[in-house]
């Protein structure tokens, strides 16, 4: 465990680098030990050796199955390494544990904006902040490059005009 925590520490100050050695140690002392796996990944994503910090993730993930965070960072490191179906796969099985866990639907979004998946997107109310929509009306050509759905971008664009811009003309 002093190995494990030594290499912890070793991270938190910037140095993923001289942790690993400790954390191999401590990993190797107790292979049952999920915490020395997790901080192994840890510092490999940090060392940015994203593709050997995915299997200590699922090793953490395999000895300790309710943490949240072995998930979420074993996504980082898939999108990291452009992985990104398998990213989104793992943010989501972070929200399969925790439904308000808004880290990991704010990094789904992006993966699947990287592939251009926009599903769901209406289907997520509280997402709005996000596209900075606060109304069903957007100015047109706002959201353009979001916008996969292009009747979608016409009512918005069309809300807004109504909304915005005839209420202001004298009749």
């Amino acid at each position: 465990i002093s190995n494990n925590n030594f290499g912890a520490d070793l991270i938190e100050i910037g140095e993923p680098q001289k942790a690993l050695s400790f954390l191999r140690k401590s990993a190797s002392l107790d292979p049952l030990f999920s915490e020395a796996f997790y901080n192994l990944g840890i510092a490999e994503y940090k060392a940015t050796n994203s593709q050997t910090g995915i299997g200590f993730f699922k090793k953490a993930i395999l000895l300790t199955p309710s943490k949240i965070d072995s998930f979420f960072n074993l996504a980082n490191c898939f999108a990291r390494s452009k992985k990104h179906s398998q990213a989104i796969k793992f943010y989501r099985l972070c929200l399969t544990i925790d439904p308000n866990y808004y880290k990991a639907q704010a990094q789904c979004i992006v993966q699947k904006a990287k592939v251009c998946d926009w599903s769901g997107w209406d289907d997520v109310e509280h997402l709005r902040f996000l596209s900075k929509i606060d109304s069903d009306s957007v100015a047109p050509f706002e959201m353009l490059s979001f916008e996969d759905n292009p009747i979608r971008h016409r009512t918005r664009s069309e809300e807004y005009v109504n909304s915005k811009i005839l209420t202001q003309l004298p009749i």
